[in-house]
């Protein structure tokens, strides 16, 4: 798999130059593999979209599109303003060009500061990936990263939108004098000639799913499900559906062919919801693998 050779490298070199972002970096390439959806919190400045920028260096092929979400964006300018042109023949049609509905990777930033009824209208496109223009039609989306400064509340209307991130990562600012001292002599990212293709992320998505997966880790899995109920955790069917597929993608871009035990580390950013549940899933993932050094991210 030459492919994933290249990813390796590439995982190397952003690591090498971004300080403290190894868990955004594993994410952000669990969520192009698997075909789901990252949310990047934390405070202005900490390079939430400076590290999917460079990612996105690396890929070549693919239609990107990122928009800065505010309190009066609205649905046409993410989906397509209605073309005048269709107008006028009687036709309702979106002019998609340059909008989310061509983009194979999409970036939201700001994202939770744009107006509920504009968030609710991207339900479709990110679960299913479809829209209506106006009927049922397909978009390439592989995955659509957001950042923000905050996130929805317990009980909020935007809670559902929130369920489709599947993987979510607090970013925090650096604390030790030595990674500040780092930070300032790095230079402008390069990501080189090293790049993957557009086709090689869907072989990348599609060896995914020959991994296999053995019943001892499934039965693990539904273990730690249990517990994390017996916390008031409640992951839904359907995000457990979609942590199985984090498992295969953390063993093949790790180069094994089945999943192991400890690639159940891997899904901590996927089984917290509220900032109050991120201790409670520590614990049960380390009880889980009975290895206090299991869960590399915490």
């Amino acid at each position: 798999m030459e492919y994933l050779k290249k990813i390796i490298i590439i995982k190397k070199n952003l690591n090498d130059y971004f300080i403290r972002r190894q868990d955004i970096i594993d994410g952000i390439f669990l969520a192009i593999a698997t075909g789901k959806h990252a949310l990047l919190l934390g405070p202005p400045g900490v390079a939430k979209s400076h590290v999917l920028h460079c990612v996105c260096d690396h890929i070549e092929g693919i239609k990107y599109w990122e928009y800065l979400f505010t309190p009066s964006t609205e649905e046409k300018e993410i989906m397509g303003h209605w073309s005048v042109k269709e107008a006028a023949q009687d036709r309702m049609l979106r002019n998609i060009e340059y909008r989310l509905p061509e983009a194979h990777i999409a970036f939201g930033d700001e994202f939770f500061k744009a107006k509920g009824e504009t968030l609710q209208s991207l339900l479709l496109a990110m679960s299913d990936k479809i829209y209506y223009n106006p009927g049922r039609l397909k978009i390439p989306l592989i995955s659509f990263f957001a950042a923000s400064n905050e996130k929805p509340g317990q009980g909020d209307s935007l809670e559902a939108l929130y369920d489709r991130f599947l993987l979510r990562y607090e970013l925090k600012r650096l604390r030790l004098k030595e990674e500040r001292l780092r930070l300032y002599n790095i230079d402008d990212y390069c990501a080189n000639d090293l790049k993957v293709s557009l086709n090689d992320i869907l072989t990348l998505q599609n060896d995914v799913k020959k991994i296999h997966l053995e019943n001892k880790i499934k039965e693990l899995f539904a273990d730690l499900i249990e517990n994390l109920e017996l916390n008031n955790i409640v992951i839904s069917e359907r995000r457990q559906i979609w942590c199985l597929g984090l498992l295969k993608a953390q063993a093949l871009l790790n180069e094994r062919t089945e999943v192991i035990e400890e690639d159940i580390g891997a899904l901590y950013p996927a089984l917290w919801t509220y900032t109050i549940e991120q201790r409670p899933v520590q614990i049960e993932l380390r009880k889980i693998l009975n290895k206090k050094n299991a869960v590399n991210a915490f």
